[in-house]
């Protein structure tokens, strides 16, 4: 089995994280809260990487993708720009990894 390369064209430069608090901490220092994080699911697909390649998949519902290849930031990228909507991302990496999460948006 064969993946589909990312083409040099295609690839994005950017940088993203998520700072992940409990709401009554938020709340207790009166910090700003952009959105919640409603469910999270993840799994890893065992495979012998010398012998069978895996295939890429990242899908974004509720907010537009960004556009090119930005590898793990494609989530704070997406999410930066996302208001007032349930957004969910469902991801299947090349390593194994495949990951759902649903964010309610202010």
């Amino acid at each position: 089995m064969k993946t589909t390369p990312i083409s040099p064209e295609d690839l994005r430069d950017g940088a993203g994280f998520f700072i992940l608090e409990r709401t009554a901490d938020n709340a207790a220092r009166n910090g700003p809260n952009r959105g919640r994080l409603q469910t999270l699911e993840n799994s890893y697909l065992v495979h012998d990487p010398y012998t069978a390649e895996l295939d890429s998949m990242e899908m974004f519902s509720g907010c537009p993708a960004p556009e090119g290849h930005f590898g793990v930031a494609s989530l704070p990228i997406a999410l930066a720009g996302a208001r007032r909507v349930s957004v969910r991302h469902e991801l299947r990496a090349r390593d194994g990894i495949s990951a759902c999460s649903t964010w309610e948006m202010k």
